[in-house]
């Protein structure tokens, strides 16, 4: 397996696990009106969408997102991951040695490779998807495990969305 390969299979899970996440939290009633939980919904998926941006040589917009209510939120995480996957296809794996430029950042900053940035938002949101998990269950929710391994024991299965 060439490291392509193995990033793609990282945002293949991601996708998976995100759509679990969502199935949990709109299961649960009381998600629609926890601020602490839509806030660290709203950040997941505005980081995921300023990556693919940064990629796609776009501009970012850190309000993008903000008025959507909760099944909008769900619907633009969907969107993401059928957008990424697109990118993905069109990529060589020369292309992740190439630079990205993040924006905003001085020039103390070194510039990650793509690799390296598309190491950081598939960890990125594992971090918060745990953090939006732990709020889920702090309301008397239960949150859908969405750990790596278990989804490589269980055949890599693509995401499933709700409405699929």
């Amino acid at each position: 397996m060439n490291t392509l390969d193995l990033l793609t299979e990282l945002f293949d899970h991601m996708a998976w696990a995100d759509a679990l996440t969502w199935k949990g939290v709109l299961a649960f009633p009381a998600a629609g009106e926890d601020r602490v939980l839509r806030e660290r919904l709203h950040h997941i998926h505005l980081c995921q969408h300023a990556w693919l941006k940064i990629w796609l040589g776009k501009p970012v917009d850190p309000h993008d997102g903000e008025e959507f209510d909760l099944f909008e939120l769900a619907g633009w995480a969907r969107d993401y991951h059928e957008a990424v996957q697109g990118y993905l296809t069109t990529l060589n794996e020369s292309d992740l040695a190439r630079t990205v430029i993040v924006p905003e950042t001085g020039p103390e900053f070194s510039q990650p490779h793509l690799s390296e940035s598309f190491i950081q938002i598939t960890t990125h949101s594992i971090y918060h998807r745990g953090q939006i998990s732990a709020r889920l269950r702090e309301m008397g929710g239960v949150p859908n495990q969405t750990d790596f391994i278990l989804w490589v024991g269980s055949g890599k299965p693509e995401a499933v969305w709700l409405g699929d």
